[in-house]
């Protein structure tokens, strides 16, 4: 019988052994590869009819890749064309199976993995023993890599020892410029066939036309915990914290500009990569920057905050009674003074002065044959005496 104190000094010792082995028990379980999509020498398969053209190539013949059952089957397919001679063509190379479909070209791709059998039709239980996807219940799904420049339909299917017995995973690539890791769990599959036996697999691409598109290497993986320290799945980084203000956020994506949590050196995270609306390139926008708020904050910015230069201090257009005196472009404010114009400028006393214009004539006793001169000169009579001024209403002069 084990004495008290001996049962305790066990679970002192037994208590930490186990957690540590549970620890380090997933770290130790490795994931393998249903296909690296490597080819020694490149792999080429072309259709450039309506039709199917299928090659198989082991793993040996690939350069010892590494391939689930020793062997991948690859078809390449011709659904129609669309007036005019088009192609369909399929190149496994360094770590991609890339599906090119020429314009007018309606194509199609699949990829078969059923043990080493050199045919073109699915072997069900071609893979024995059969594949344990979900090591050892250690993995929760399969991890790959897609990359298309136009929408593509991808179905990803693994069989358990029948065509009846298959589940399937289904989505449609969306067309982009970027890279899109994708985690397919096992809960995302849908059908019967069970992950833990697996002995058939098959990816099928498209129909689709037009497209170029990528498949990167399809592989199981442990689970993938963010925040273990460990880059794992489609994780772009781990540094072993669920911080989401550090450079890798807590679902472990880098972190970047324009995704919409503040992190690192930014000033701020708007979630959006738009300039001028308050957070630029993740620096806040301010008056004097040289770039107007698009927010309606700022109605200028002409790169500093000095007033008076038809920018204010505060990033506002200045303007003829604004209350602001701009001292090189204004004299006074028609706002605040009440001696300036609508201009901006001082009122000016003004002085009219009226020009008194004298009119010139002499006596005669008949005014009709007044002589007419020059306006504003005397007239002098005949009898040479002083002038005469005289209102004259027959000789307006």
């Amino acid at each position: 019988k084990k004495s008290p104190v001996g049962q305790k000094l066990l679970s002192f010792c037994v208590a930490p052994m186990l957690l540590l082995l549970l620890c380090v028990l997933p770290l130790l379980v490795q994931g393998f590869y249903i296909d690296d999509f490597t080819s020694t020498p490149a792999f080429e398969l072309s259709q450039s009819e309506i039709g199917t053209a299928t090659a198989s190539q082991t793993a040996a013949e690939a350069g010892n890749a590494a391939i689930a059952g020793g062997e991948r089957e690859v078809s390449a397919i011709i659904v129609d064309l669309q007036g005019g001679v088009g192609k369909t063509n399929i190149d496994i190379t360094s770590g991609a199976a890339l599906l090119s479909v020429n314009v007018g070209t309606n194509g199609a791709a699949s990829i078969v993995w059923d043990g080493q059998d050199s045919s073109s039709t699915v072997n069900y239980n071609g893979i024995n023993p059969p594949l344990d996807l979900t090591l050892r219940g250690f993995g929760q799904g399969l991890f790959t890599n897609v990359l298309s420049d136009l929408d593509v339909p991808f179905k990803l299917t693994f069989f358990s020892g029948s065509s009846a017995e298959s589940s399937a995973f289904s989505m449609v690539v969306p067309g982009t410029s970027q890279l899109i890791n994708l985690d397919i769990f096992f809960a995302n599959f849908t059908g019967n066939a069970d992950p833990t036996r697996v002995t058939a697999l098959r990816v099928d691409i498209g129909p689709t036309n037009a497209v170029d598109f990528r498949l990167g290497a399809i592989q199981t993986s442990p689970d993938i915990i963010c925040g273990d320290g460990i880059v794992s799945g489609s994780e772009e980084c781990d540094d072993g914290n669920t911080l989401d203000t550090d450079m890798c956020s807590n679902n472990c994506i880098l972190a970047k500009c324009g995704d919409g949590v503040r992190n690192g050196l930014e000033e701020c995270d708007d979630g959006n990569t738009a300039d001028s609306d308050g957070c630029t390139k993740c620096i806040r926008d301010v008056c004097g920057d040289g770039k107007i708020n698009a927010e309606g904050l700022e109605t200028c910015d002409d790169g500093n905050t000095i007033s008076g230069d038809g920018c204010s201090s505060k990033c506002q257009i200045e303007f003829c009674g604004d209350s602001v005196r701009q001292p090189l472009l204004e004299e006074c404010d028609y706002f605040t003074e009440d001696k300036c114009d609508r201009t901006c400028r001082k009122k000016r006393k003004t002085t009219t002065t009226r020009r008194t214009t004298t009119r010139y004539t002499t006596r005669y006793t008949t005014p009709y044959s007044a002589p007419t001169v020059p306006r504003n000169q005397p007239l002098y009579p005949y009898d040479n005496k002083q002038p005469v001024f005289w209102y004259n209403p027959y000789n307006q002069l």
